[in-house]
């Protein structure tokens, strides 16, 4: 009887520690696909006739690219407001490293 006890109490915190990374890991994946729902309702910005610039050492970015938010991305026009447009924003600010 002794040694069922020790062996049940040997066995336990294994089976605890499997059941429990079990759980968790259904549970990230539960949330992984709610965000990827999420980010798939995310408005995609597509350049408008214009916008696509070429920058040194940025590649092709799309926005204002005089305005100190734009994010220097193909994906992104910028923090302030990712999707646009820019026409006419009341956040643009000039880049100061732009002005040199």
């Amino acid at each position: 009887m002794d040694a069922i006890l020790i062996l049940f109490l040997g066995l336990a915190p294994p089976l605890m520690s499997l059941w429990l990374l079990h759980h968790l890991e259904a549970q990230s994946q539960e949330r992984l696909q709610q965000v990827t729902l999420v980010t798939r309702r995310l408005p995609k910005p597509t350049p408008r006739v214009g916008e696509l610039h070429y920058m040194d050492g940025y590649g092709y970015v799309i926005g204002e690219v005089r305005c100190r938010f734009n994010a220097r991305s193909v994906h992104l026009r910028c923090a302030v407001m990712p999707a646009g447009p820019c026409a006419g924003c009341p956040h643009f600010q000039e880049s100061s490293e732009l002005k040199n």
